[in-house]
């Protein structure tokens, strides 16, 4: 069956004089897992993390008709399958609808114990780790301190907005032409001040902190808010109020610390567009990481 296939021979790296082609085939394996992000290994659908059968074709360097044919040949109970493999479809570069199936953490480890060599080993870590992340980010969501958190946030951020409206108006008054950037630039240069941001993605940045991040930036925000009305009110230059504000919340993170974020994208339209729900997976234990400091 494709799936006891080595992954190995897939890289394609030239042996050395030595025979021995461990170095280039580790380097070839360290540069893909760097570029491969959390989004572009894991999906959610109605709140289950899974991946694809074409994603894994991807990354452990397989047909994906031969992936097809493993989990088709896979010997497992129909219950099993029922639970963890949801056959689907995806539209093609031609537009034309392709099979594919969306995969949970058990299906995916049935699936690959079969695959064999360094890269797939390197690969399924890879993906482990991607499962576990998403789980987390899920897993804060449904928690109520976290939800509680997240509505606070939401108000503060209005208040935030409501600040940059005012400093937009008192800088286009004062001859700026480029008001249009002031609410990402200080949006950006908040994030930075306060965290180390892994995979960080444009729209789902939020739904990745922690309660206590949350709650840092709430802070952070309320500071912020507070300082550009007062340096507006003082009649400040629209230039000096970004470079105090950005002193500000580099003091507050010299304070509070900074910490990590592993955030996780929205996943690809195409990979999740039309697709049957699974039935519910068995749970697995959440270990929230020790915040980096």
């Amino acid at each position: 069956m494709a799936a006891t296939m080595s992954t190995d021979r897939a890289v394609g790296v030239t042996t050395g004089a030595a025979g021995d082609p461990s170095l280039a085939t580790e380097m070839v394996i360290r540069d893909d897992l760097a570029e491969a992000k959390t989004a572009e290994l894991i999906i959610v659908r109605n709140h289950q993390p899974l991946t694809t059968s074409l994603i894994i074709s991807q990354q452990f360097g397989r047909r994906h008709g031969d992936v097809l044919r493993a989990i088709a040949n896979l010997v497992c109970s129909d219950g099993f399958r029922r639970r963890n493999f949801a056959s689907t479809s995806y539209p093609d570069d031609q537009d034309r609808q392709q099979p594919l199936y969306h995969i949970t953490r058990p299906g995916f480890e049935f699936l690959v114990m079969g695959f064999t060599g360094r890269k797939a080993a390197a690969w399924k870590e890879r993906f482990i780790e991607a499962f576990h992340a998403m789980e987390q980010v899920l897993e804060r969501q449904r928690n109520v301190e976290w939800q509680l958190q997240r509505a606070e946030g939401k108000e503060v951020r209005t208040g935030l907005t409501d600040s940059l409206q005012r400093l937009n108006d008192y800088a286009r008054a004062h001859g700026s032409t480029h008001t249009r950037w002031f609410y990402a630039n200080y949006t950006k240069m908040l994030n930075r001040a306060l965290f180390d941001c892994v995979d960080l993605p444009p729209g789902a940045f939020r739904d990745s902190l922690d309660r206590d991040q949350l709650a840092m930036l709430r802070v952070a925000e309320t500071m912020i808010s507070r300082l550009v009305d007062e340096l507006i009110a003082a009649g400040a230059h629209y230039k000096d109020i970004y470079v105090a504000a950005k002193e500000r919340a580099a003091s507050y993170a010299a304070v509070v610390g900074r910490s990590t974020v592993l955030a996780v994208a929205a996943p690809s339209p195409s990979l999740v567009a039309a697709v049957p729900s699974l039935p519910s997976a068995p749970t697995h234990t959440v270990v929230t990481p020790h915040r980096a400091h």
